[in-house]
């Protein structure tokens, strides 16, 4: 009779390998990290964290990864890596690929910059021409830093 029983089957116990990926900072240098062919965006931003451990976490060289990801995101191909539990394979992926980080104010981090949700809702040019009338060029260029789309 236990010939007869069959066995459930897991995707989630299919064999995972590594991965290496190599990531281009602003500056123009890069650095490889290694993660999981299963690993989702949350997992690479932990590896390139991880890939940090050796700066001192407090002084001058101290990194904020909260202010690393609430004004810049990963992107691969031209589109970016937001969200935290996307696969990064469901982006096509693969080892070798570079990921670039590139300028992008979250939601979070545009609350905490003081932008108002009425502000987002106008039209760039409705803005401009309002803060020109004002004559107040450092309101100006803030709301251009959180207006545009990277």
């Amino acid at each position: 009779m236990e010939s007869f029983l069959r066995r459930s089957f897991s995707y989630d116990k299919l064999p995972t390998f590594p991965i290496r990926l190599s990531v281009l900072k602003l500056d123009g240098s890069s650095f490889d990290v290694q993660i999981k062919s299963t690993a989702s965006i949350g997992d690479l931003k932990v590896a390139i964290e991880e890939a940090f451990d050796h700066v001192p976490k407090k002084g001058p060289a101290e990194i904020s990864w909260s202010h690393v990801w609430g004004h810049f995101c990963l992107s691969f191909k031209g589109r970016k890596l937001v969200t935290d539990t996307d696969c990064v394979s469901s982006y096509g992926v693969e080892d070798g690929d570079q990921i670039k980080f590139i300028r992008h104010v979250s939601g979070d981090a545009a609350i905490a910059k003081g932008y108002s949700k009425r502000l987002k809702q106008q039209k760039p040019s409705e803005l401009l021409l309002g803060l020109k009338n004002q004559g107040d060029k450092d309101r100006e260029w803030k709301l251009l830093e959180g207006s545009r789309s990277f």
